[in-house]
């Protein structure tokens, strides 16, 4: 089941999402903003929750981190380098969100993901040359057996969260996924 029902960063995040101030570091984050309507963190929460949260519903959920951060950064608080700027105060409040939020498949899925990135920036830096290209064709043939298990893994989170089941449990149609 999803935390935040609704990706809405125009509404008031903490009005669509309440539940959220019983955790300490959301309840800091609440309590510490004096602008009107507690505008200011829940535009900070938007920003968490959108480069964050790996619910289906999330349109911002998959690229590159970085590039996220950047960019809702820009767009949602008209901040350049949002997330270095304020990596203090928001690492606590992205490790609860992850905490609140992240299922056992979302961990996976999140942790195979960074991964892949390092793993992509790794290749992309080293030179293919006499003294690197034996490690560097391993690294692109084991991409197979990585794909496969991001498959399995996404595999997983969707049947967790009911993506892909029709009613009693039954597997969805072409037509129930709106594919067709």
């Amino acid at each position: 089941m999803a935390v935040v029902t609704s990706f809405s960063p125009d509404s008031n995040f903490w009005e669509l999402n309440p539940q959220l101030l019983l955790d300490p570091a959301f309840a800091a984050i609440h309590k510490a903003d004096k602008s009107k309507g507690k505008n200011e963190s829940s535009l900070v929460m938007w920003w968490v929750a959108l480069c964050y949260d790996l619910d289906p519903d999330n349109k911002w959920r998959g690229g590159i981190l970085e590039e996220r951060q950047q960019i809702i950064g820009e767009e949602l608080l008209q901040l350049k380098d949002f997330y270095k700027q304020e990596k203090k105060r928001l690492d606590p409040v992205i490790a609860a969100y992850v905490k609140f939020t992240d299922s056992p498949a979302k961990r996976q899925l999140r942790m195979l993901e960074q991964k892949m990135e390092e793993k992509t920036a790794y290749m992309s830096k080293t030179k293919y040359d006499d003294d690197t290209w034996e490690s560097l064709d391993k690294m692109m043939v084991s991409d197979d057996k990585l794909y496969a298990l991001l498959a399995k893994v996404t595999k997983q989170l969707s049947e967790e969260t009911g993506e892909g089941q029709g009613k009693g449990g039954s597997a969805a149609s072409l037509s129930d996924g709106g594919e067709i």
